[in-house]
């Protein structure tokens, strides 16, 4: 059942509700505190009224899994007992121009490791708290640029990620070099998206060593790319220490040596089989 809340007189029908929609309150200046208690209740949000400064507490809303907060102009803090509803899955926090130091919000977030979606339009300067949601699957962040360097050492941890949006303000291609490091880097089974509102073919193509035609490519092509070349690399590195060993001095060679090898080898073989299929062919 999803209730949706227009006027005061709720309070027959919201122990009833699964969903509650508390949208456009424009002439609402306080909501009721017994919202908490709806330990039912699995999707909630709050968007749209300009008059609210504050939201009721979460404390008994264990079962909550949805929430968004959003477009409350006048919200200065998030709702108490934020580490009540343990099964929240999917969190959202847009256009809350008024909200409380990141500081405090990054500590009310970390709780929250097995969140699977993170939507937030915050700024921060410190997002290394992100490492210990290795749930998330969709991540969409805004980030100063002192605060790339935090977020780079946090994303190879989050191994199940998809999607990746990260805000553009102010954001020097350095700093989106410093990410794309982490990400090529980094294995990605998962990442499909990298959103930065540009593609990052062109900012990387020298400072990665991406081939010259990455500067037209999209950003999922990048992506795609540093995936053949991390399956390269796993392949021929554990070939060869297969085969000689870990005492061998193959074992001192980085990764980037590993590649430069791996592509002229493997590189060189498979044009060898496609030169051999297309004589069979003839």
């Amino acid at each position: 059942m999803c209730l949706v809340l227009v006027t005061a007189e709720y309070q027959t029908f919201i122990t009833l509700s699964l969903v509650l929609s508390l949208v456009d309150l424009n002439c609402l200046v306080q909501l009721p505190s017994s919202i908490s208690k709806l330990t039912s209740l699995r999707k909630l949000r709050f968007e749209r009224y300009s008059g609210i400064t504050d939201l009721p507490s979460m404390c008994e809303m264990w079962s909550l899994e949805d929430l968004c907060i959003s477009q409350l102009d006048a919200l200065q803090k998030l709702p108490a007992c934020m580490d009540a509803p343990t099964a929240l899955h999917i969190w959202k926090l847009t256009f809350l121009d008024n909200l409380e130091k990141p500081t405090t919000l990054s500590s009310s977030i970390l709780g929250h490791t097995e969140l699977t979606e993170l939507t937030m339009d915050v700024w921060f300067t410190d997002v290394s708290f992100i490492e210990s949601m290795t749930s998330l699957r969709s991540l969409s962040i805004c980030v100063f640029e002192e605060g790339i360097s935090t977020l780079a050492c946090a994303l190879p941890a989050l191994h199940l990620l998809q999607n990746l949006s990260i805000n553009r303000l102010d954001l020097s291609n350095d700093a989106v070099v410093v990410i794309c490091c982490s990400l090529k880097a980094w294995p990605l089974p998962s990442l499909v998206d990298f959103d930065y509102w540009q593609d990052i073919g062109e900012i990387c193509c020298k400072a990665l060593i991406l081939p010259p035609l990455a500067a037209g490519w999209t950003n999922t092509a990048v992506l795609q790319h540093w995936r053949v070349q991390q399956h390269k690399v796993m392949a021929f590195g554990s070939g060869l220490h297969w085969r000689l060993g870990v005492a061998s001095p193959i074992s001192l060679l980085n990764d980037t040596m590993f590649l430069l090898i791996a592509d002229e080898v493997l590189g060189c073989i498979s044009l060898l089989m496609r030169w051999q299929r297309e004589l069979l062919s003839l």
